[in-house]
C-alpha cells in the first residue's frame, strides 16, 4: 500500500478490465520511451538525473523523477512527515531543474513523492504500472575486502523484481 502524491494512479486502478500478458521484450535504449529516476536525497540524486535525462532526450522519452519516504508502522501514510517531505520536495525541485538545464522540456519530467511501508516495491509497483522501458537509481561507494559491491537490501530488491532494465550508479570513492 503507498500513497502517490502524482494522483494519477486511482485511475489505473479503476480499470476492472484485465490487460492481456504480452511476452516480456527486453527494451533497448532506442526502445526507450519512459524512464525513472529513483532518488534518495543524497549527491547521487544530479547524476541520476543526468543519466536519465541523457537517455530520455534524443529518445523523446518521459522521466519520471520518483522519490519516496518510508513511514513508520506506527504511523499512517497519510501522517505528516514535515521534515521528510521538505527534504523531498527540495530533492524533485533539483532534479526538474537540472532536467531544463539538460534541455528536457518541463513536459517530459513529472515528479512523484510516494509515502509508502516499502520504497523497493513500490518501485517495482511503478515500473509496472508505468510501462517502464529504463530505471535508474544511485547507490553510496562501498566495497567488500573481497572487492564486491555490497547492496543495501531496497537495492537488491529492485534489482531483482524489476521488469525493465535498471541501471546502477555507484558514487566515486571520492564523493563518500
Amino acid at each position: 500500500m503507498a500513497i502517490s502524491l502524482r494522483g494519477q494512479k486511482s485511475e489505473n486502478a479503476a480499470k476492472a478490465v484485465p490487460a492481456p500478458i504480452a511476452p516480456v521484450t527486453t527494451p533497448t535504449p532506442a526502445k526507450t520511451k519512459h524512464v525513472i529516476a529513483v532518488l534518495r536525497g543524497n549527491p547521487m540524486d544530479k547524476d541520476v538525473i543526468k543519466m536519465a535525462c541523457m537517455f530520455a532526450r534524443p529518445k523523446g522519452a518521459k522521466v519520471l523523477a520518483l522519490y519516496g519516504i518510508e513511514v513508520p508502522r506506527r504511523n499512517t501514510l497519510e501522517d505528516p512527515m514535515p521534515a521528510e517531505e521538505a527534504c523531498a520536495a527540495q530533492a524533485l525541485e533539483a532534479a526538474t531543474a537540472m532536467a531544463e538545464r539538460y534541455e528536457l522540456g518541463i513536459e517530459d519530467i513529472e515528479t512523484d513523492l510516494v509515502k509508502t511501508r516499502n520504497f523497493a516495491i513500490s518501485v517495482v509497483e511503478e515500473i509496472r504500472c508505468s510501462c517502464c522501458s529504463l530505471l535508474i537509481l544511485g547507490t553510496a561507494f562501498e566495497e567488500k575486502r573481497d572487492g564486491g559491491v555490497p547492496l543495501d537490501e531496497e537495492t537488491n530488491y529492485i534489482l531483482e523484481h524489476a521488469t525493465c532494465r535498471v541501471m546502477l550508479l555507484r558514487a566515486n570513492k571520492e564523493n563518500c
